[in-house]
């Protein structure tokens, strides 16, 4: 108590992840077995971030995981504005990730990767790809289930459509990413034609993006006499790999929505 204030002391949890320099996930287990007074009080973390006096960062996200209420040990459903603010996923166990973990004792560990910088400037063209949509389908802007079960799911409301804004920007994101190495690799192969043995900068700045690349496939081709394909072999495996990765990406994006 400071005079006629109550400051709300964040947890040891909250204080930890905001100290945590790196990308951080908050994940709470057993979902359905919170009461309603408690998702409540959860909604603040959820959708400010806050804990307390506490501002996390905007590296920390929220994830968590529940059985359905039916089996859970004194299982509530999720109330809407909880289950709002979620992304839903059916998953199960595979059997052979579990018995050979339960084996070996290593688990899988769920990678935390850093959004690149110009990731809002991505979101910026899916959410107007989402308003187009959104104007020739205005009953979709918000539809809240009947039946408690399905309120507890995943349902359309202006939050959700931003998120699946930012859902529909990852995919966009891969690709690009791609791209920016195809063409690293097509100038240097350019330049290596035209002026070889440059010292410009801009050269060197784009034989330090391509050459972790390069490096290990020339390392591993045959000798050509003084030929080097790895440009080639590179470019072409990154074609196929966006041609193979890109598809399934969005559609499990659409699927998440």
């Amino acid at each position: 108590v400071n005079g006629d204030r109550v400051t709300l002391a964040p947890p040891g949890w909250a204080v930890r992840v905001a100290e945590e320099a790196s990308p951080s996930i908050v994940f709470f287990d057993e979902w359905t077995t919170a009461s309603p007074a408690v998702q409540a009080a959860a909604l603040r973390p959820l959708t400010h971030a806050q804990v307390g006096v506490l501002q996390l960062p905007d590296r920390v996200s929220f994830g968590a995981a529940a059985n359905p209420a039916d089996v859970a040990a004194s299982g509530w459903e999720l109330a809407p504005p909880t289950a709002n603010r979620f992304v839903h996923l059916e998953w199960s166990l595979p059997l052979d990730v579990y018995t050979e973990s339960i084996v070996t004792g290593d688990w899988p560990v769920l990678p935390v990767p850093q959004r690149p910088a110009d990731f809002e400037t991505l979101a910026s063209v899916q959410r107007s790809l989402v308003a187009g949509f959104l104007q020739t389908r205005g009953g979709q802007l918000s539809s809240i289930p009947k039946d408690a079960a399905s309120r507890g799911r995943a349902f359309p409301t202006p939050r959700t459509w931003d998120y699946a804004a930012l859902l529909l920007a990852i995919p966009e994101m891969i690709s690009l990413i791609i791209n920016i190495f195809l063409f690293a690799i097509l100038i240097q192969v350019i330049l290596s034609w035209i002026n070889p043995g440059t010292l410009n900068p801009a050269v060197g700045l784009i034989h330090s993006l391509t050459e972790p690349l390069l490096g290990p496939v020339r390392r591993r081709m045959p000798d050509m006499g003084g030929l080097d394909l790895s440009p080639m072999v590179v470019m072409l495996g990154l074609v196929v790999l966006e041609m193979l990765l890109i598809p399934p990406v969005k559609d499990l994006v659409v699927r998440l929505m």
